[in-house]
């Protein structure tokens, strides 16, 4: 099995294969200072373990970045002569390259493909804007140019 799919099993390749009750269960200090052995949910205690998991920089770093994609979102309500073309390109070429590269490494990040995917998709609808508002300020300016002025 490949290491890069591993993770979607909740397989930890750092820790030994088999689970113990020792991993699922704590020591919980009670009222008066008795002590008592708590059991823990095993269901949800996977995700903590996993590769990508919420310990790791594959975690957190995709869920910090999706503050870029709002906004862009936030963008969208911005008039087109105010947006920044380099802003849009840098936004464009960062969400495209590293949509490539969290593909590319071991594991294979899919939350940090899918946060640069919106991320260069909002710079792609942005340079998009801005190159429409471009073309009808060249249209209305030809239109001017034509069009004889009455005194």
């Amino acid at each position: 099995m490949r290491l890069g799919y591993s993770f979607l099993l909740g397989i930890n390749h750092f820790s030994p294969p088999y689970q113990t009750a020792e991993m699922y269960s704590e020591v919980v200090e009670g009222p008066g200072g008795s002590t008592q052995q708590s059991v823990l949910l095993p269901n949800f205690s996977w995700i903590v373990s996993l590769i990508p998991g919420p310990k790791t920089v594959f975690f957190w770093a995709p869920m910090f970045k999706w503050g870029l994609v709002m906004a862009g979102l936030a963008d969208m309500s911005r008039p087109a002569e105010k947006l920044s073309l380099s802003q849009s390109c840098v936004l464009t070429a960062t969400g495209l390259v590293w949509s490539r590269y969290s593909l590319v490494i071991i594991p294979k990040n899919w939350n940090l493909f899918a946060v640069n995917l919106f991320v260069g998709s909002a710079g792609i609808s942005q340079l998009y804007r801005i190159f429409r508002y471009e073309q009808q300020k060249k249209a209305d300016a030809k239109e001017q140019a034509i069009t004889p002025v009455e005194s």
